[in-house]
């Protein structure tokens, strides 16, 4: 086994072996020489093992990138190389995982989750056998609803014609395709059992072309599967119809063939290396589908504190929140920054055991105290301390070493100290129940602001303490030094739900000294029962520049005003509840995040409600909070039980609500009887009152509005008053009425529970993710990288929605919203929440269409602070529950290091022809071949990549220089089809934006398909696997439209327009209805994209990012800029059209006749456009979603709302559909108009090229 960017060697060592000659004989570097992805390593060293006298306890020494980890035989090495091979798929190591378990309870709550899901999978794996393991790593996906396209093709056809390749009865027996037409309904098991009749006879020579089809002979179906051709998946459910599997469907809707081919069960198995059963194909179960567990089930009722401990006076009960009449309150004390000497990064260090410790700056014993080795003692003093050494828990000694840097002279001076509920900082986590102290770690002490010295506050007790009987209190301490006379600091507070600020915000005073100190109360006025379960606690410490007072003139007398400037410092949010529901209390120091990670809707007031709640892994300043507990001696919980009760149902009775839930609104018993009836209709309730009436017509408007309208006071009145008729008759209304819950009451908020437990489910697939990512977004925007809330901010609203996607999304459709549905998980308050359960059980459920994108996704950001641990979690849990699919990730991981190393040293070298030719000559190397040769893909796992064919292989001209790559085709049908395959490396560009265009192409073409039209846009595939690094499917047999017009010179100079018509007659070989077709894709292609693109306002399109491809498809690729984001030469636009529509397309689309745009060809290509643009808009709201989804991803171009404006306009969401289509035709117009512009842009780029 080896490393691709860790080298690490594993060693045995036993006694009596000395110390010192151990160290410099085995714990040798790897063969990279710690140089990172350059060289891997595979070796596993042996020598004689070091034991201790009084003990017979073997040692393994591994040595990681430096670093030497001690592993005892409490664990075997099988467990020890499985957490090796996690590691590196999911880049976080399993020691700084239990380190993070240890310092949070919340990290430890949600990977316990997530292992049960992922162990409950590896339970059904290994009851399966190998034949299920076999089925679960080749499957090929189903998708049983058709498309109306489908259903349209199919209508046309007489019989379904599929091609089978089989054997003939030559010597030795040849490969042989048989053109078969079976019935349409007809399963996989009668498929097969044609097939291997055709076989049987072709292999006695007596084959016929008019065979009788008999279909009901008997066949034990359990011996055969059907391949897919060049393919690794396989048809598994034999009573499955033919045409529910994905590859079917594909290759009907793009007038293809598809061709299988009979294999043999134990082939299969034997491929991959599992044993062969007795027992056949009826073994193989189809896996189970569990419901995600919701917060309700996540949540422990049974625990008293948040710490699981019993409180002071003994085992009490909590106190329930509803039950508090206090205002909540906050009081403000001291913050300061941490820096050290040589400027390096806070690392994390176990909590002192004792106030001394605190005041000493270091811990009395390093290895009792912290659990790990002191930086000061080197790993041979370590060794030979082996008393207490070797009897240490095995997860302590890797988390000591592989968080404490060997060298101690890297170590820095200060350390964040943290007790066992807080969170590891090194991991970015979003624990809620910090409560650090900073301390020093030998020589420095923390500074101020301006870099003087600071002392240890080592009392919780301040002046101005409110009375905690009488209300609550976070006390804020904050010290900091100016460094002008003109600065001074306050600090600002407010509490929100999601992006809704529930209480005007409150500032401190302003403080001007050499340290600042306010212990000032800010009071809302918001009783502690009224504070909604999602609430948080959102602050920034402002630095304030004050200018010289003047006199303004007012309409009565002069006043004076002294202007302040406001520059926030650094902001950090926090929940107010813990994931068990508890009240958070006590000392809390928040890592603060900079100003570059403040979202512009913050500008006016500085605080970032819509900023993540995950601390700051790397802060510059602390800001310390103190929580006060409003019941001293009993914690406090929000009341989940009640609530419990209410959305399963079992309080819907009015009477038991008012009791148990406090009182209900205001409603009439007449009213209520009306709205519960099963008889009471629309029309009934229409039918109440005039003014009734007009409410119901505005919800009924409400439910056209696409999801980024902006709800009036007026509106929100009319959601809440007519609650009953939206859960009975307007279902879809639910994220509107979300947004008109009055959540500051908690009355309100137990009715609206009360409510949301009898409303219709499961919910419409749109509505939920409207609920998850969309719900109450305004012009507020989110900044790059720490990103926080979309949607709904409540959790069970957010199980709800979840609920609705187990529901309602096939594993096929998942696929498509998998990018989406992993930033929301970005912003989700809690560790673990029902929407990730989903993703790992849908994950670990089918690994080859699901788990891959999401490991890949999950990896592609992981490299993010406010990512790293929540990603690291879901991606441990999925490896350890995937079985043997792991391996093949990480054979994966270990090629795209390999491309990274070689993308990299390429760019060392200045010389096209140089830089080439040495990577030619890299991939000739075996070690090269041996890690990018014989890997699935990570583009579809069902493509085997084979050997390197070097001599293919180039380094494009780009200015990222990506890799092109080529492989073989191991498949042994790979001669008759596709021969080899290509993939483009890239790195050094971000391909998130060309994988979100794809992806809602992709949406589009969907939608166009569900409604009867079938435009052929290609969809290749992308793939981000890193931080601007990630690989580009190659689309075979295709050509762009430059090198088509670079043919011919007057072509390529734009003047004649008829070089691509006459590629077309070129490809068809005088053969007319080949011609048709290819003339016919083109069209309706062509109609997609300019659709599309339009929509999208994809910009920089000439005609080198413009395809065809062998059949006549046109495609567009490179999309670097979306979302109208046009280029710019010298501060002029060159794109002057709504979208690309030139003369040369025209052309085509007529036939060649001389007047194009006259031509009947034109006028329903005009007419398709036309269609296919009014079939998008009423399908808005879904792509109005996704992007909305997509805002806490930090792209460039796509940061806030105002973003979308450009969708919004182009998708005309304010018109009516005659509106609608009329602008639509005159952007059509505009386009063919001004081709002209076009066409000079071409030649341009022709000449520069």
């Amino acid at each position: 086994m080896y490393c691709s960017c860790l080298c690490w060697t594993i060693v045995r060592v036993s006694a009596p072996s000395p110390i010192s000659g151990l160290l410099d004989s085995v714990l040798t570097p790897g063969a990279c020489g710690g140089s990172g992805t350059e060289t891997m390593v595979d070796a596993v060293h042996k020598s004689p093992s070091l034991q201790h006298p009084d003990v017979e306890r073997t040692v393994d020494i591994i040595q990681i990138g430096g670093r030497t980890v001690v592993w005892t035989d409490g664990a075997s090495s099988h467990v020890l190389l499985q957490n090796l091979l996690v590691f590196r798929c999911s880049t976080i190591c399993q020691m700084d995982l239990k380190a993070a378990e240890e310092a949070s309870a919340e990290v430890s709550w949600a990977r316990n989750s997530l292992l049960k899901i992922s162990e409950a999978n590896s339970r059904e794996l290994e009851i399966g056998g190998s034949v299920a393991i076999a089925r679960y790593l080749t499957a090929a996906s189903q998708q049983p609803k058709l498309t109306a396209s489908l259903k349209r093709c199919l209508q046309s056809l007489r019989h379904l014609k599929i091609g089978a390749w089989i054997l003939d009865s030559s010597d030795p027996p040849q490969q042989r395709l048989l053109t078969l037409e079976l019935p349409k309904e007809v399963t996989v098991a009668g498929a097969l059992q044609y097939i291997i009749q055709q076989q049987t006879k072709l292999v006695k020579g007596d084959v016929s072309p008019d065979v009788e089809r008999d279909f009901g002979s008997k066949l034990d179906p359990s011996m055969y599967l059907l391949k897919i051709c060049c393919s690794q998946e396989y048809l598994y459910d034999s009573e499955s119809v033919l045409i529910h599997y994905l590859y079917v469907q594909e290759c009907i809707e793009r007038t293809e063939v598809p061709k299988l081919s009979p294999v043999l069960l134990k082939d299969v198995l034997e491929s991959l290396d599992l044993p062969v059963p007795q027992e056949g194909l009826n073994t193989v179960t189809t896996p189970t589908e569990a419901e995600p567990p919701s917060l309700m089930d996540l949540v422990d009722f049974d625990l008293s504190s948040p710490t699981g401990e019993a409180v002071a006076d003994g085992d009490v009960k909590p106190e329930s929140l509803w039950n508090l009449r206090e205002y909540f309150a906050i009081i403000v004390r001291s913050a300061h920054t941490l820096s050290s000497g040589n400027g390096e990064s806070l690392n994390w260090t176990p909590p002192p055991t004792s106030l001394e410790q605190i005041s000493a700056g270091r811990p009395s014993s390093s290895l009792q105290a912290s659990g790990r080795i002191d930086s000061t003692q080197t790993l041979q003093t370590a060794l030979t301390n082996a008393a207490s050494f070797l009897f240490l828990p095995i997860p302590f000694l890797l988390s000591s070493f592989l968080l404490a840097p060997f060298n101690s002279e890297s170590l820095p001076a200060i350390s964040a100290v943290v007790d066992p509920s807080s969170s590891l900082s090194s991991l970015g986590t979003s624990n809620k129940d910090i409560a650090a102290e900073v301390v020093t770690s030998g020589e420095s002490p923390p500074t101020f602001l301006d870099g003087s010295w600071a002392s240890v506050p080592t009392s919780g007790a301040s002046a101005g303490t409110a009375d905690p009987g009488a209300l609550a209190s976070a006390r804020c301490n904050s010290a900091a030094v100016l460094s002008s006379p003109q600065y001074s600091y306050m600090v600002r507070v407010g509490i929100s739900h999601g992006g809704q600020v529930l209480f005007e915000y409150q500032t401190t005073r302003d403080v001007q000294s050499s340290i600042l100190t306010w212990n000032q109360p800010l009071n809302f006025h918001l009783f502690y029962a009224d504070l909604p379960l999602a609430t948080r606690v959102c602050v920034v410490l402002l630095r304030i520049k004050k200018r010289p007072g003047r006199i303004v003139t007012a309409y009565i007398k002069y006043i004076f005003l002294r202007l302040k400037f406001e520059y926030p410092v650094g902001w950090a949010n926090i929940n107010l509840f813990d994931h068990n529901g508890f009240l958070l209390t006590g000392k809390r120091t928040l890592r603060l995040w900079p100003v570059a990670f403040l979202s512009p809707d913050a500008a006016s007031h500085q605080i970032n409600v819509s900023g993540t709640v995950v601390e700051n892994p790397d802060p510059e300043i602390l800001l310390q909070l103190e929580f006060l507990n409003p019941c001293p001696n009993r914690p406090v919980r929000f009341p989940l039980d009640k609530v419990k009760q209410a959305v399963t149902g079992d309080l819907l009775d009015a009477s038991t609500t008012t009791a148990t839930l406090h009182r209900m609104p205001s409603i009439s018993t007449r009213k209520l009887e009306a709205l519960r009836s099963d008889a009471a209709t629309a029309d009934t309730l229409l039918s109440m009152t005039g003014d009734q009436a007009d409410e119901l017509a505005i919800i009924r408007d409400l439910l056209s509005r696409d999801p980024f309208y902006e709800l009036s006071e007026q509106d929100k009145a009319v959601l809440w008053r007519n609650r009953e008729a939206c859960r009975r008759h307007y279902p879809a209304a639910l994220p509107w009425l979300v947004q008109a819950v009055p959540w500051e009451r908690h009355e309100m908020v137990a009715d609206f529970y009360r409510l949301l437990g009898a409303w219709p489910r499961p919910l419409p697939v749109e509505v939920s993710l409207a609920l998850l990512g969309a719900a109450g977004l305004t012009t507020a925007s989110t900044g790059e990288n720490c990103v926080g809330n979309t949607g709904v901010a409540d959790p069970l609203v957010r199980d709800v929605a979840v609920q609705g996607l187990q529901a309602g999304l096939a594993n096929a459709n998942l696929a498509d919203y998998l990018l989406q549905l992993v930033q929301v998980l970005r912003t989700e308050a809690y560790m673990t929440n029902s929407l990730t359960c989903f993703l790992l059980q849908r994950a670990l459920q089918c690994p080859t269409l699901i788990g891959l994108r999401l490991c890949w996704h999950l990896r592609a950001q992981i490299h993010n602070p406010d990512t790293r641990l929540r990603f690291g979690l879901l991606l441990d849990a999925f490896c350890r529950g995937c079985g043997l699919f792991v391996n093949l990730i990480n054979d994966q991981v270990v090629a795209l290091h390999r491309l990274t190393a070689l993308g990299v040293a390429v760019k060392k070298l200045t010389d096209e022809e140089e830089q080439r030719a040495w990577f030619k000559s890299e991939l000739a190397k075996a070690e090269v071949r041996r890690d990018l040769e014989k890997i699935t893909s990570p583009l579809c796992f069902s493509v085997k990549l084979g050997s390197i064919i070097d001599h293919q292989c180039t380094v494009k001209r780009s200015k990222k220089r990506p890799l092109w790559i080529v492989w073989t085709n191991p498949d042994i049908l790979g001669a008759h089809h596709n021969k080899k395959h290509q993939l483009l490396f890239k790195n050094g560009d971000d391909l998130r934006q060309d994988m979100l265009t794809l992806q809602l192409l992709k949406v589009m073409d969907r939608i166009w398909k569900d409604e009867g039209l079938n435009l052929h846009l290609t969809t290749y595939g992308c793939l981000a696997t890193g931080d601007e690094v990630g690989l580009i499917e190659v689309v075979r047999n295709s050509q762009t439209i430059m090198s088509i017009q670079g043919q011919r010179v007057r072509s390529a100079m734009q003047i004649d327009s008829s070089q691509l018509h006459r590629w077309f007659l070129q490809n068809a070989q005088g053969d007319g209805l080949a011609y048709e077709a290819a003339v016919e894709r083109f069209t309706n292609s062509c109609a997609g994209y300019c659709v599309a693109t339009f929509v999208l306002g994809i910009r920089d399109r000439h005609n080198d990012n413009i395809m065809v491809d062998a059949s006549g498809r046109l495609f567009h690729i490179d999309f670097g800029h979306i979302l109208n984001n046009k280029k710019k030469k010298f501060g002029i636009t060159r794109e002057r059209v709504p979208f690309v529509l030139t003369s040369d397309f025209a052309c085509v689309i007529a036939r060649g006749e001389e007047k194009p745009y006259r031509s009947q060809g034109f006028i329903e290509f005009i007419k398709l456009c036309g269609n296919a643009y009014l079939v998008l808009r009423r399908h808005a709201h879904l792509i109005l979603t996704l992007f909305a989804m997509m805002l806490p991803s930090g792209l460039p171009e796509l940061t806030c709302v105002t973003d979308l404006e450009y969708v919004r306009k182009t998708l005309a969401v304010e018109m009516t559909e005659e509106e609608a289509l009329r602008y639509f035709n005159e952007k059509f117009d505009e386009a063919y108009n001004g081709a002209w512009t076009t066409k000079i842009d071409w030649f341009a780029h022709w000449m520069r090229s």
